[in-house]
This record gives structure tokens, C-alpha cells and sequence, in this order.
């Protein structure tokens, strides 16, 4: 019985967040709120909705309520609304098992305290006992056949850093998981949502962060470098401008600017030279205030 858990929970590895614990009450209200929707009177509603294509299945054969459907979740709060413990079933997939992932990954989003681990600590079990109520051992065994498919690592990498790096995850530039504890529940939603715990997920969180580490370090020194760049042109060109200062070449270089736009450009022209010259004082004023 202990293979059947592990294959509903996907085998996740263990993995705790530092931070608040997580309200386990509340994350089995909001997982029910998909895997038992309106169903709440059937037995075998959380192995059908949230357990294997197969076993949901066997489920409508035996039953006259037939699963399947996507379905509004009955658990409301006064005044029509849904609860704060309830998921808005819209986007919730057909299919059993990854319409786990999904609860999964909404209810761990809802309450941050909670992780992958603890989804499969507390729900697993309520899942098997589902199941159990309804289906014989052998129609049990029979709906685990397809779960037991395992992705390769290189399949599951590909797909935990494409979810990790999607808008909804770690977004761009890491943006979403600049700390750990954000880093960690997006990768346990991550873990959840793209069946890939059957793998040493304590590597590939590891490699992962590495990345993101590696990422920000990067990107911390092109500042430094940008800043340095900065401040050496800065340096520079205050050396300059005391240099033209000195020689007269700052103040030389505006008479020469104004005489330009003069109709006789201050040649053999004194009052046009005593005007440039005028206009061009702000330079001696500047100037000044290098020294």
C-alpha cells in the first residue's frame, strides 16, 4: 500500500520551506474544493477527480454520478462567494491527475506556509482511502499502471525550469524569486504540477538555485563594471575640462561657437569679439569653480 501512496503523491521527496507552518485544514479544504467539488455524498469522489484517468474510469462504471465534468466548487462563504479556502474550478484540467497537480500547485500559492511535502503528507492518504471505498484490489492496482510511468530526469529538468521560469513561477530575471523561501514554493509547485517527484529533487532544487545564484552574482558585477565605466569616464572628463580650462582652450572653444553665428564671425570685428566674449564669461565662471 505504501507504492500506491507513493504513486499518487508522485513520490515526492521530502521538502520543507523555512517560514510560517503550514494551516494543514485549510489546505485539505482547498484541495477538496477540486478533487471533491459537488460531489462531497460520493465515496470515491477524490480517487476519481484527483486520482488516475483510470481509476475514474472503473468509478463511472460502477456509479450512477458521473465524473468527469468540470464543476463548480459547493464550499462558499456567506453570500455566494467563494470561500478563501476554495479554487475557482474554470481552469481546473479534466484529467485526474493533473487535475492534482493543479489543486496542488493553487492551494500551495494560497497558503505559503505549505509545500509539496505536506500535500502529499496529508492528501495522499485521503486520496488511497477513496479509492479503496470504491474499487476492489485488483481494479486499484489496475489504475496505478499509467501512473507509474515515470519521466526521464532530463525530461523533468526541461520541465521544472520552463515552469520555474514562466510568468506565474520566478518570472523573468528571476524577478519573483530574488529569495529563497519564494525560490522554494515556486519550486515546489514546480515539483507538483509537472510529476517529476520520483526523482532526487533535493539535486535538481540545487542545481536550480545554483543557477539563479549564479544569475544574480552576474548580474551584480556588470553593475559594479558599469559603475566603475561610469565613474572612469566621469574622472576623465573633469581631467579635460580642467585641462582646457587652464590652457583657455573651454573659453576659446565658445567665443568660437558665438562668432559662428555672427554676421561678420568676429573677424576684424572688435564689437562682435567683445560680445562673444561677454556671452562666453560663463565659461571663466565655471571654470573658477574647478580649481
Amino acid at each position: 500500500m505504501k507504492k500506491a501512496i507513493c504513486l499518487f503523491a508522485f513520490c515526492l521527496a521530502p521538502f520543507a520551506l523555512f517560514g510560517a507552518a503550514c494551516n494543514v485544514p485549510n489546505l485539505v479544504r482547498c484541495l477538496d474544493s477540486a478533487c471533491v467539488a459537488d460531489a462531497s455524498m460520493e465515496p470515491g469522489a477524490r480517487c476519481a477527480q484527483c486520482g488516475t484517468a483510470e481509476a475514474q474510469a472503473i468509478i463511472n462504471q460502477k456509479s450512477t454520478y458521473q465524473f468527469g465534468a468540470r464543476r463548480q466548487p459547493q464550499m462558499r462563504a456567506l453570500g455566494g462567494r467563494p470561500a478563501a479556502t476554495s479554487l475557482d474550478l474554470e481552469k481546473a484540467p479534466d484529467d485526474p491527475t493533473e487535475r492534482f497537480g493543479w489543486a496542488a500547485t493553487e492551494c500551495i500559492g494560497k497558503f505559503p506556509g505549505c509545500t509539496a511535502s505536506d500535500v502529499s503528507k496529508n492528501y495522499d492518504k485521503l486520496i488511497e482511502q477513496s479509492c479503496t471505498a470504491v474499487l476492489t484490489a485488483q481494479e486499484f492496482a489496475d489504475s496505478l499502471k499509467t501512473a507509474a510511468t515515470k519521466k526521464t530526469e532530463s525530461e523533468c529538468t526541461g520541465e521544472i525550469q520552463s515552469c520555474i521560469a514562466a510568468d506565474n513561477g520566478c518570472g523573468a530575471g528571476w524577478a519573483k524569486c530574488s529569495g529563497d523561501p519564494d525560490f522554494d514554493r515556486v519550486f515546489s509547485a514546480c515539483m507538483i504540477s509537472t510529476n517529476c517527484g520520483h526523482l532526487d529533487m533535493n539535486t535538481i532544487r540545487d542545481d536550480t538555485k545554483k543557477t539563479r545564484d549564479e544569475y544574480f552574482a552576474a548580474r551584480d558585477s556588470n553593475l559594479e563594471q558599469l559603475v566603475a565605466q561610469h565613474a572612469q569616464r566621469r574622472g576623465a572628463e573633469l581631467a579635460q575640462a580642467k585641462a582646457n580650462c587652464t590652457s583657455g582652450a573651454a573659453k576659446q572653444a565658445c567665443i568660437g561657437t558665438i562668432c559662428s553665428f555672427l554676421p561678420n564671425g568676429c573677424i576684424d570685428d572688435a564689437s562682435e569679439m567683445q560680445y562673444s566674449n561677454n556671452i562666453c564669461r560663463y565659461v571663466e565662471i565655471a571654470c573658477d569653480r574647478l580649481k
